[in-house]
This record gives C-alpha cells, structure tokens and sequence, in this order.
C-alpha cells in the first residue's frame, strides 16, 4: 500500500504546488476541489496527510476540518492548513483552528513547505511495513 496524501482545494496553481513538493516522498497525491469530495474521498482512501486550502473569509477548510475530526475512524489524520498571502505587506494574525496540525502561507518556498509538513509522510513511511506478494 502507498502513502497517499489528500489535498483539497478550489486553486489548481497550489495543488500543482504541493504535488511538486511532495514528489520526492512517492507518495499518491488526491485531489479533491470540494470539502464534500474531499471527506468522502478521506473516507475512502486513509490517507496520512491531508493538506487543505484555507479561506478564513467563507470558512473553506473549517468546515472539512471540522468534518475529520467528527469522525472517530479519521479524526487522527493530520490535517495542514494552507492560506493564501494576503497582498497587502501586515499579515493578519489568524489563530490556528483547534484540531488542525499547522497553517501555511502561500506562496511558501518548496523547502520550507517539505520542513514543515515532510514529517508527516516521513514518520509514516518508515513505520510502513513492505508489501509482500500474495
């Protein structure tokens, strides 16, 4: 079984982001452009990681935060918030929703993200034990 990381969001620029990103773990990246696609698909893939778009303004990523959480058999996967850099120069200070594991600004550089989220897939891929043929 591969590792598998979902990654909900509506803008393809920062899925193609993190699926560049994350190529070096040969992982399977899913993508979900719903909260609603990305729970189902959560349910029915396990993934280790998933990361999801954050819009603080309409709540996207609270709710399928919200969502995991609920859901004893999911409610341990970790979850990283990703936010898009408001373009003014002050960032404002977002708190970090309660059960979610980190937020991110995006743009971030791609080292930045892998330091930030590589443990994730990291500390699973090595507890994975290898396949053997039936």
């Amino acid at each position: 079984m591969s590792l598998r990381v979902l990654c909900a969001f509506q803008t393809e620029e920062i899925f193609e982001f993190v699926k560049s990103a994350l190529r070096g773990y040969e992982c399977e990246v899913i993508k979900a452009s719903s909260e609603a696609l990305a729970l189902f698909l959560t349910q029915k893939n396990f993934p280790c990681l998933v990361i999801s778009e954050f819009q603080p303004e309409s709540a996207w990523g609270l709710n399928l935060l919200s969502d995991l959480k609920a859901e004893r058999e999911l409610c341990g996967i970790p979850l990283v918030l990703l936010a898009k850099r408001p373009a003014d120069v002050s960032l404002p200070c977002l708190d970090l929703p309660k059960g979610a594991e980190m937020l991110l600004w995006y743009p971030i550089e791609s080292y930045e993200f892998l330091n930030a989220v590589g443990q994730f897939v990291a500390e699973l891929k090595d507890e994975r034990v290898p396949e053997t043929p039936e």
